[in-house]
C-alpha cells in the first residue's frame, strides 16, 4: 500500500475526503502495510491508496475507528466506511461482497483537527483467509507471473475515474490446437453439496468442433462438443448422480485456423431439484492457441478486456472513433498496424504513453486511413520529423518521441489529417 502524509492544514473538517484532498502537496511518501496509527499530529492528514484482491462468493468485513475522522473507500460504489468524532460514530463496522473477482482500488483517508489523533482500520475475509494488498499495478502483474491468471483491462466503474475502479482477473491457458489443455483451477461446485442441487453449464467463445471433457463427483467422465453457433451446453439427465460438482476439465480446440486468442465464457447454473429455483454465475478465461500465433487481424471493441496481437505483424481494425482520454490503452498490446475502416474515423488525445502500451518491443506502429480520417496527437513530447516513409505501397508521415528506452515512432498515412495539440 502506498502512503502519503499530507502537511499541516488548518482547513475546517467538513468532509474527511475533501479535507485530506485539499492538501495536495505531499510532505512524506512511502509504503505501509498497516491502516493504524496512534500518533497523528494536530492538523495532519494521511492518504493511503492501493489495490486489494476481492473474490466473488466471499464475504468481507471491515471495522474501524478514528479520531478525529477516517474513511475507507473500496472500488467505485463497492463499499465504504466513515467514522467521525462529530456527526457519526468514532467507530464502525460492515460487511460487503463483489460481483466480479479482481483487484479493486481502495483509498483510506484520516484527518486530525486537534490534539493527538489516531486511526485503526482493518479489512478481513470472514473465512479467515489472508487479505492481499498491492501498492500498484506492477505489483499485481508480478504476482500473476507463473500462474494461470490473466489481468483484464481497467474498469473505471460508474464514475469513470482512474482511481476508483478495478482490474478484473481471469484464468488463462495456452496450448496447440491439437493439445488436450488442462483447465487447471476450474472446479464447478453447487452451493449445497448434499445432493439437493444439480449443475448445468453453457460455454461459449470456442470454434465449432472444440471438445470439452470433465469428470463429475461420482467419477464419471463426460464431454461436450461446441456447435456451429460457438456454444456447447451440458445438463445432466434425470437420475444422474454426481451432478453437484464437475472437475478435471480438459479442452481440445481442434480448429487450427481459429484466432490465436480465444475469450471463453462459462455460465454455470445451480438448480434446486425440489422446486427448480436456480442461480447462475459466470467464469471468464483466455486460451492462447500457440500454433495459430502469427499475423492476426483483431476487431476493436471498447468492451473487450484485451486485444493482444501476440507475435507477428498484427492489425487492429477500427470501425469507430477512439478518444484515448477516456479509453484505457492498456487493453491493446503487441499491435503493429491500426487500420481505420470505412467512413470517417478519428483517434483523439493519443499520448506517447498510449503508443508504448499498444506496441511491442519494436516501438513502432502504423496507422492506415484515408482523407475522411483524422489523428490527434496529445502532449508536448511529440515531434513531427517532416519525413516520410513508404511501406507496402503506402506513404506515411513519421512522428516520433524518445524516452529512456529509446525512440518510438508512429507512421501515419499521409492521407490522414494529423494534428499535435
Amino acid at each position: 500500500m502506498s502512503q502519503t502524509k499530507l502537511p499541516d492544514s488548518s482547513n475546517p473538517l467538513s468532509d474527511i475526503v475533501g479535507a485530506v484532498q485539499s492538501a495536495v502537496t505531499t510532505s512524506g511518501v512511502g509504503t505501509t502495510s498497516s491502516l493504524a496509527d496512534d500518533d497523528l499530529p494536530t492538523f495532519d492528514a494521511v492518504y493511503i491508496f492501493g489495490y486489494v484482491f476481492l473474490e466473488v462468493g466471499q464475504t468481507y468485513k471491515y471495522s474501524g475507528s478514528g479520531d478525529d475522522s477516517a474513511a475507507i473507500v473500496i472500488g467505485d460504489d463497492v463499499s465504504s466506511l466513515h467514522v467521525n468524532w462529530k456527526g457519526t460514530s468514532t467507530s464502525g463496522e460492515g460487511e460487503f461482497g463483489v460481483t466480479q473477482s479482481g483487484f479493486y482500488s481502495f483509498q483510506f483517508y484520516a484527518h486530525n483537527a486537534s490534539n493527538i489523533g489516531n486511526y485503526n482500520f482493518e479489512v478481513q475475509n470472514t473465512d479467515g483467509s489472508e487479505m492481499k494488498y498491492y501498492p500498484n499495478v506492477g505489483a499485481i502483474e508480478n504476482s500473476l507471473q507463473d500462474t494461470s491468471y490473466v489481468l483484464g483491462g481497467y474498469d473505471a466503474g460508474i464514475d469513470g475515474k482512474e482511481d476508483t475502479g478495478f482490474y478484473p482477473v481471469n484464468m488463462g491457458y495456452q496450448g496447440q490446437s491439437s493439445d488436450s489443455i488442462d483447465l487447471t483451477g476450474i472446479n464447478l461446485k453447487a452451493t449445497d453439496i448434499d445432493g439437493s442441487e444439480y449443475l448445468s453449464f453453457e460455454i461459449s467463445g470456442l470454434p465449432a468442433g472444440a471438445m470439452l471433457s470433465f469428470t463429475d463427483a461420482s467419477g464419471t467422465n463426460h464431454s461436450v462438443t461446441v456447435g456451429a453457433d460457438g456454444i456447447a451446453n451440458y445438463t445432466p439427465a434425470v437420475g444422474d448422480t454426481g451432478t453437484n460438482e464437475y472437475k478435471d476439465f480438459k479442452l481440445v480446440v481442434g480448429d487450427n485456423t481459429t484466432a490465436a486468442s480465444l475469450d471463453v465464457t462459462f455460465i454455470v447454473t445451480s438448480t434446486e431439484k425440489s422446486n427448480g429455483d436456480s442461480s447462475s454465475s459466470t467464469i471468464g478465461f483466455e486460451v492462447q492457441v500457440t500454433d495459430n500465433i502469427g499475423n492476426d487481424t483483431i476487431e476493436f471493441s471498447a468492451d473487450k478486456a484485451s486485444m493482444d496481437g501476440g507475435a507477428g505483424f498484427d492489425t487492429l481494425l477500427v470501425d469507430t472513433s477512439i478518444d484515448f482520454s477516456s479509453f484505457d490503452s492498456n487493453k491493446i498490446d503487441n499491435m503493429e498496424l491500426i487500420e481505420l475502416g470505412d467512413g470517417a474515423q478519428s483517434l483523439t488525445n493519443l499520448k506517447t504513453s498510449d503508443v508504448i502500451n499498444m506496441t511491442d518491443s519494436n516501438d513502432t506502429i502504423f496507422v492506415d486511413g484515408d482523407t475522411a480520417d483524422s489523428v490527434q496527437l496529445a502532449g508536448n513530447d511529440w515531434t513531427n520529423t517532416n519525413n516520410t516513409t513508404t511501406q507496402n505501397g503506402n506513404t506515411y508521415d513519421i512522428y516520433s518521441f524518445s524516452d529512456s528506452n529509446g525512440t518510438h515512432n508512429v507512421m501515419i498515412d499521409t492521407d490522414i489529417t494529423t494534428t499535435i495539440i
